[in-house]
């Protein structure tokens, strides 16, 4: 009995749960590829974000900052964004629009998640840092990349920023939230996350996937096992995983031996 009881991983009928399931199995499956390789405004992985990123980098001085709106350049494939501090995050989302640093904040499924961010602040891989009319006129925008192992100094995408604004797309590191980032002060951000950027563990490390209801709405969540241990549940919505996430424990450092199931009959799925 114990052993069925581990095998489900949803409350409810078992015969309801495994469509579900499956549904949610065959999503992840059949839009892995288009991860690999995303469509304008569609769902993109981290390790693509960067490497749109850096593709700009690279592409320099031949990209030329302009932020009058009269000029553009392409990605890889041809579609246009405009040559400034918030096409080159635009570009590296490959959203459809071209976003100036005041509608960048309000683009679709851009939202905010810390108004004054800090070394605590739970900055991930293709967040932006935006800053709109700063304590001098500043406008800027620049693409998270990664923390640093001290947790106090992180690394981002710049294009233009400082006194003339023509500094050319580029990757800074070492940069702090009390010095300067992008040219500009950093403790004039804001940090907001664009939820269509998904972590690589969702599509490249299927070994630590798994699926159980963890917040009683009768259908599977996806469930990320961490190789530092923490688990980290992505919500179901109408059987995407749309990137909104909570970090459910910690500590779990095996995921062949671990087992969700509602051992409580509450709905929920325990660990």
């Amino acid at each position: 009995m114990i052993n069925t009881m581990i095998r489900r991983f949803v409350a409810g009928t078992v015969a309801g749960f495994a469509l579900l399931a499956s549904l949610s199995i065959l999503t992840i499956t059949n839009a892995s590829g288009a991860y690999a390789d995303s469509a304008v405004d569609g769902q993109i992985t981290q390790s693509e974000v960067i490497a749109r990123a850096w593709d700009w980098v690279n592409r320099r001085p031949y990209i030329k900052y302009d932020s009058s709106g009269r000029t553009s350049y392409p990605d890889a494939a041809g579609k246009q964004y405009r040559p400034d501090c918030s096409g080159a995050v635009s570009m590296a989302w490959h959203v459809g629009t071209s976003y100036n640093t005041s509608t960048l904040p309000s683009a679709p499924k851009v939202r905010l998640i810390a108004a004054d961010p800090s070394s605590s602040t739970d900055l991930r891989t293709g967040d932006l840092l935006n800053v709109v009319n700063g304590p001098n006129g500043e406008h800027h925008a620049v693409l998270f990349d990664q923390w640093e192992a001290d947790h106090v100094h992180f690394s981002v995408f710049s294009f233009g920023g400082g006194s003339d604004g023509s500094t050319p797309p580029q990757h800074e590191t070492g940069r702090t939230f009390s010095g300067s980032v992008g040219g500009h002060p950093g403790s004039i951000y804001s940090a907001y996350r664009y939820d269509n950027v998904l972590p690589d563990t969702l599509v490249s490390d299927s070994e630590q996937l798994q699926f159980a209801d963890m917040n009683n709405d009768r259908v599977a969540d996806l469930i990320s096992m961490r190789s530092n241990g923490d688990v980290v549940a992505y919500w179901n919505v109408g059987g995407i995983f749309n990137g909104t996430n909570k970090l459910v424990a910690s500590g779990f450092k095996e995921p062949a031996r671990t087992r969700f199931a509602d051992m409580n009959s509450d709905g929920v799925a325990d660990l």
